[in-house]
């Protein structure tokens, strides 16, 4: 069970969002309407995950109280943004503020559920198809890529292919049959060598240049997959 705090100003939004997690068996400590009200809320509850609106009607922006939150709380809680659309200009803002995953609001409520516990788990997320297409680079910069890839040794490969595939440290280390540290070393090695900063970077520039193929999106078996689509007009 992850301890979640919810910033949305729209009340039916976050009110059905909310029922849908504890339902899951996740903790919403709080619901913020502003990024100055998720920073007082945040420093008081001290969340695992803060799932934060791209727009607000008023004040700063989700991506301004990401980079807040990631500079101003102690823990920092592992982010996810949540918006109506998604496009490259969203995902590459996001990652750079510190965002841990990428949600569009139009997706089934299940991917919504299954994003927060990727994320809590300390994976990354954001849709296989939008990591393929939007992100995808300039063709000037492709042989860069690969041929910084090909300096990766097996086991970073190894590494970075499950990453793409959305596993967390803990299931790498299950999966290499090695140690949290020995998997965390490996990780760390495959940013240096591509040139990122994040685990989401490194997916994210993978699966852009064909690297990797996307993550296949998983069929929930739980009862949450009947839900309705959450849906907003605008975010």
């Amino acid at each position: 069970m992850s301890r979640i705090l919810l910033c949305d100003d729209h009340e039916v939004f976050t009110g059905a969002l909310a029922m849908a997690l504890q339902a899951r068996g996740q903790d919403v400590v709080s619901v913020a309407r502003s990024v100055p009200e998720a920073l007082s809320e945040a420093a008081r509850t001290l969340p695992d995950v803060v799932l934060m609106d791209l727009h607000f009607a008023q004040g700063p922006d989700g991506l301004a109280g990401i980079r807040a939150l990631v500079a101003e709380v102690s823990p920092a809680p592992k982010m996810v943004l949540l918006t109506g659309s998604v496009d490259r200009r969203t995902l590459t803002d996001a990652v750079a503020a510190g965002a841990d995953g990428v949600v569009s609001k139009t997706e089934p409520l299940h991917v919504l559920l299954e994003a927060v516990e990727r994320v809590a788990a300390g994976a990354f997320y954001a849709d296989p198809e939008l990591l393929r297409g939007s992100l995808r680079p300039p063709s000037a910069e492709l042989d860069q890529v690969q041929l910084s890839a090909q300096f990766l040794t097996p086991r970073e490969r190894e590494v970075l292919g499950r990453l793409v595939q959305g596993s967390s440290t803990g299931e790498l280390a299950q999966a290499m049959g090695v140690g949290v540290a020995t998997v965390r070393t490996h990780v760390q090695s495959v940013l240096s060598k591509l040139g990122v900063r994040s685990r989401l970077e490194a997916v994210s520039l993978a699966v852009a240049h064909g690297l990797f193929d996307p993550p296949q999106r998983r069929v929930p078996e739980q009862p949450e997959n009947r839900h309705p689509v959450l849906r907003r007009g605008s975010a």
